[in-house]
């Protein structure tokens, strides 16, 4: 059965990777919980926390891995997000207030993205109507559940247009 995912993001991450459009990105975690809501492949949306509480854009999972602060800016550089180490280390710290020590030491996850695409702010959609207020992280869905229909179809729109305006503009 297949499945996709839609993963709470704030605007910073997602503003940041947008301006400069990679095709992979690392949805990284603040602590280093394993993640094992996606088989490769399947699709990892980002949903932006409220007041802009929109699905915005999304990438196929590739893999999940821990590591440290300083192994996932060295691998992904501005792919975490953020333009510096120093601001990748400040923006755990903020999520993860009870870290000790020399950061450097410390894991995160790191969730691989493939294929990442940005939706135009028109494109943008509400979460599904059983989308709880409570949910922090994110939230798995069947792609055949009215939910997961509702989701993948919205998001599946959103890109079409994005790939139609691209073929369609003069260079």
């Amino acid at each position: 059965m297949q499945k996709l995912y839609v993963g709470i993001t704030n605007d910073e991450w997602f503003y940041n990777l947008r301006d400069i459009s990679p095709k992979v990105v690392n949805f990284w975690t603040p602590g280093a919980k394993n993640f094992k809501a996606l088989s490769k492949g399947e699709w990892f949306l980002f949903k932006l926390h409220a007041p802009q509480n929109y699905i915005v854009g999304g990438g196929k999972f590739d893999f999940f891995s821990i590591m440290s602060l300083a192994n996932a800016w060295k691998k992904y550089s501005i792919q975490n997000g953020v333009y510096a180490l120093q601001d990748l280390t400040s923006k755990v710290r903020a999520y993860r207030k009870n870290t000790r020590g020399n950061l450097d030491e410390n894991s995160i996850g790191c969730i691989l993205l493939k294929d990442v695409v940005f939706l135009a702010e028109r494109d943008w959609f509400p979460p599904p109507a059983d989308w709880s207020r409570c949910i922090v992280r994110g939230k798995t869905y069947e792609m055949d559940s009215e939910s997961g229909t509702y989701i993948f179809e919205n998001f599946i729109k959103g890109q079409k247009r994005l790939l139609s305006e691209k073929t369609s503009s003069p260079l």
